[in-house]
């Protein structure tokens, strides 16, 4: 038994090679794949990266991250993925998480003091020229800043404005930090698992 899954996973290991390197010269690049196994991968670089991206099905989509924690970096790394021009603003410094060469992948930052009217501006610049606006502020933050709906939508009336909250924007809990042991206890499902 032993054998016929070693030999299913060296068939796999070639095959996959096999596709990596058809990848690969898709993209420009050559790839020499060895009968005898794999070469290992090139390593992947910002600007290879850009290559994946423009075949993506969003290439050409302009998309605003206003950085944030979670899901919102999440997003604009898979919107990123699947070839939109992703520009996340971010507070000078740096953003809400330390750096990431994974989840900050594919993305152009710019770093706008957002409570400075020239950076207010800037912001509303890169809205009028964006198919997508994606947020996790919580409620209200937004609209303080002067990027609120109402504003961006002003300067942009196509634009799709996304927000991502853990409660939403109104409600009981709308002003709480939403995390998913706060949704397991509210719901009930901590109370199954035990206190153990």
């Amino acid at each position: 038994m032993p054998e016929s899954r070693h030999s299913l996973v060296a068939g796999d290991t070639q095959l996959h090679s096999q596709l990596v390197a058809m990848v690969l010269r898709r993209l420009g690049w050559t790839a020499a794949v060895a009968d005898s196994g794999p070469r290992p991968l090139p390593r992947l670089t910002p600007n290879s990266i850009t290559r994946v991206q423009a075949m993506g099905p969003l290439q050409g989509v302009k998309v605003v991250e206003m950085a944030g924690i979670g899901p919102i970096a999440f997003g604009g790394m898979l919107l990123a993925d699947l070839g939109a021009e992703v520009t996340q603003v971010q507070r000078p410094g740096g953003g809400a998480w330390p750096p990431s060469p994974v989840l900050d992948r594919g993305r152009r930052v710019r770093e706008v003091d957002l409570k400075a009217p020239a950076g207010l501006e800037e912001v509303l610049g890169l809205v009028e020229d964006a198919e997508v606006l994606i947020e996790g502020f919580r409620p209200g933050v937004m609209e303080r800043l002067g990027l609120g709906p109402d504003e961006c939508l002003e300067r942009n009336p196509a634009l799709v404005y996304g927000r991502m909250t853990g409660w939403g924007q109104s409600g009981r809990y709308a002003h709480t930090a939403g995390h998913d042991i706060t949704y397991l206890a509210i719901s009930g499902a901590l109370h199954m698992i035990g206190e153990e």
